[in-house]
């Protein structure tokens, strides 16, 4: 009754003394409570626990958390008994209604002995069932379990709870499982966590062989060299496979953040074929066409081998190989032959024989084409006093073919004298007088025909007649053609020529051929005008470029990119780094470099610029008309009409018609006038040259 009386005034006391809370107000030992010594209970060492007793005021259970209790037992009251380890030197003392209350043990602890712990709490207390607690981590999206519960969202993610701490599990995958201890209090808590990788980087390299197909674990995942990251730690077995190598399997183990690299060694398991055979044979391997047969790597295997080449045997081979073995082999099919034998008449008649698959014999005279290649053959014999013979036939496998042939003598025929050049790109026809075409035997500039008469003589180019001439051919009358010829090299392609009138040729190289050494020629050109000479053919092979007549029908339009001495420009040119130069140009131009008309490394053929030139160096032309504006120069070569400016020197090799300003100024003649530090006529007084400062006029 003392001691409920004495807590009675105790609480009254603190109650105006102390603050809103949980208090502990004394702890002491109680040497009369001889529970712990009567029914003793043992800790986790064997060791007997102390036992503390808790009075206290409030209307809840009271709870020990921080240390770890071997018996809880509630008495009538408000007192409560913990048996605790005699190790402990603090405790946490939790209650319903009030936040955790932490207590450090004033002296050590004895076991079997009670010390008794007054516990007070005043106030309404707090309220500490719903405090949020938020969680984030590093990665985002694992998954929080708190005091075993799931949180509902993935980091970050939060809910509410109980004041408390509570074990905490933080799960991802590929990451290590987290776990720690987490303290709730009012009003809220924030938590962050860093979660540790449970993975690594797995590096593998094969050697001496690359590209060996990988596995792990069973499963195929590329092929070396190879690099896998984000592997999730723990045991690995490792296999490689190559056709032509074999490896032994590998386990290791990954530990989190590791970079491990396996190095597999590829033992050979392949020989090597080398097949040599002739050129455009077909070789099989195994039933198989393939187009390589050189250096071949084979796993060990028994080889069956075939060439086949067309007039020859088919030949075959079959060989074991085995690892390592390095096979050539020689697969050369025979060829299957034929003979030919010629005896002509006239006996040094000119044999040619040509066969079906490019196949080539020259002889003349009686001859044997031994050991040749069967298939279809042509056969000419040929002489010059004599009529052609053609014959085809075909060769068979061990057969001889024997051919006797008497040349019809052929006593009428013409010669036609044109350079072999030129007849490459002419044909020849010669019709009879119902207009068919006749046939003819050539030999070298001799062509025989089988009968005599009037013909007409046609060479062609193309769907052109370039030439006609009406001939009579006898045994007596051997017409002797010699024309005159020249070819003429066009400006452009689709050029035409014509000739008393009549179209020749078109193209870019025009031929004219004629019986009349002098004619007249008209060349006609795309896009330009036309023009005619009188032109003088010859018998030798030459050529005749129309560069002197460029004058007369070339003309540019636009921005003038492609130079030309001959040709007149007409148009716009804007800033490009190279302008180039024409005989003459009508326009406008500003250039960075060099703006006009002007060839500097043929300053006597400089063109005409007539217009407006604007040159961040230089402004000029042969003769120029109009205005000159260089950051260095302008002038002209020979004779400049109009404003020249020049931020250093104007020059006019000739007459300079207008105004020069600068701060030097040239001019062979001056009707004008000169502005600038120093002035030059060089035909001023007297044949001198004077020199005039700013200023110099002359009419």
């Amino acid at each position: 009754m003392k001691r409920v009386l004495f807590l009675f005034f105790i609480t009254l006391f603190v109650s105006i003394i102390f603050a809103e809370g949980l208090e502990v107000l004394s702890f002491e030992e109680d040497p009369y409570d001889i529970r712990g010594f009567v029914n003793p209970i043992k800790d986790a060492n064997g060791d007997n626990c102390a036992l503390i007793r808790i009075e206290h005021n409030l209307s809840g259970d009271v709870h020990l958390i921080d240390v770890e209790v071997f018996k809880r037992q509630k008495e009538a009251g408000n007192v409560v008994y913990f048996y605790i380890s005699k190790w402990e030197k603090a405790v946490t003392i939790t209650t319903e209604k009030y936040l955790p209350c932490k207590y450090s043990m004033p002296e050590n602890l004895e076991p079997e002995r009670t010390y008794v712990l007054t516990l007070f709490g005043s106030g309404e207390g707090e309220d500490i069932n719903n405090i949020g607690v938020t969680i984030t981590t590093e990665p985002a999206g694992a998954t929080v379990y708190i005091n075993n519960v799931k949180l509902a969202k993935k980091t970050p993610s939060g809910d509410f709870f109980v004041a408390g701490t509570y074990p905490i599990r933080i799960e991802l995958a590929d990451y290590q499982i987290f776990t720690t201890e987490i303290e709730i209090l009012p009003p809220e808590v924030e938590k962050h966590y860093v979660l540790k990788p449970d993975f690594g980087t797995i590096e593998i390299v094969s050697e001496p062989e690359v590209n060996m197909e990988v596995f792990l674990n069973d499963v195929k995942v590329g092929k070396t060299p190879l690099t896998l990251k984000r592997q999730i730690s723990g045991t690995y077995k490792l296999r490689a496979e190559h056709e032509l190598y074999v490896a032994e399997e590998q386990e290791f183990d990954l530990k989190p953040e590791e970079h491990k690299r396996i190095s597999v060694k590829a033992i050979q398991n392949f020989g090597t074929l080398t097949i040599y055979t002739l050129p455009g044979a077909k070789v099989y391997l195994n039933d198989e066409l393939i187009s390589e047969y050189k250096n071949l790597r084979l796993v060990p295997q028994t080889l069956n081998m075939k060439v086949e080449l067309a007039k020859h045997h088919p030949a075959e081979k079959r060989q074991i190989l085995n690892s390592g073995d390095k096979l050539e082999i020689d697969l050369m099919p025979e060829p299957i032959t034929g003979t030919v034998l010629v005896t002509p008449d006239p006996i040094d008649a000119q044999i040619l024989l040509t066969g079906d698959s490019g196949e080539r014999f020259t002889d003349s005279g009686i001859s044997k084409f031994a050991d040749i290649p069967v298939g279809q053959y042509k056969i000419e014999i040929t002489h010059p006093q004599h009529l052609n013979y053609e014959e085809t036939f075909i060769l068979e496998e061990g057969k001889v073919k024997k051919i006797a042939k008497t040349l019809s003598k052929a006593e009428m025929y013409f010669t036609l004298e044109i350079p072999h050049e030129l007849m490459n790109d002419l044909s020849i026809t010669l019709l009879d007088k119902n207009g068919k075409t006749v046939k003819l035997h050539k030999t070298d500039n001799r062509y025989l025909v089988e009968k005599a008469g009037r013909y007409k003589l046609n060479l062609n180019k193309g769907k052109n007649t370039l030439y006609t001439r009406n001939i009579n051919i006898t045994s007596q009358k051997h017409p002797e053609i010699v024309p005159y010829y020249k070819t003429y090299f066009a400006p452009s392609d689709g050029s035409e020529l014509y000739s008393n009138g009549r179209k020749i040729d078109e193209g870019k190289n025009l031929l004219l051929i004629s019986d009349k050494r002098e004619n007249k020629v008209k060349f006609k050109i795309p896009k330009y005008s036309t023009v005619t000479i009188n032109d003088t053919l010859t018998t030798n092979y030459n050529s005749y470029r129309l560069e002197k007549y460029k004058d007369y029908f070339r003309k540019k339009y636009g921005i003038g990119l492609i130079p030309d001495k001959e040709a007149v420009f007409y148009g716009i040119r804007l800033p490009i780094i190279y302008s180039p130069d024409y005989k003459k140009m009508y326009g406008f131009e500003i250039n960075p470099l060099i703006a006009g008309n002007v060839w500097f490394y043929d300053d006597e053929n400089s063109g005409d610029f007539n217009g407006v030139a604007i040159g961040g160096l230089f402004a000029a032309a042969g003769n120029f008309n109009g205005l000159a504006i260089g950051g260095f120069m302008a002038g002209a070569d020979y004779n400049f009409n109009g404003i020249a400016m020049g931020t250093i020197a104007n020059y006019t090799g000739g007459k300079h018609a207008g105004i020069q300003i600068g701060l030097v100024n040239y001019a062979d003649k001056l009707k004008g006038v000169q502005i600038g530090v120093i002035n030059i006529v060089k035909d001023g007084l007297g044949g001198a040259m004077p020199f005039f400062p700013l200023i110099n006029v002359h009419f």
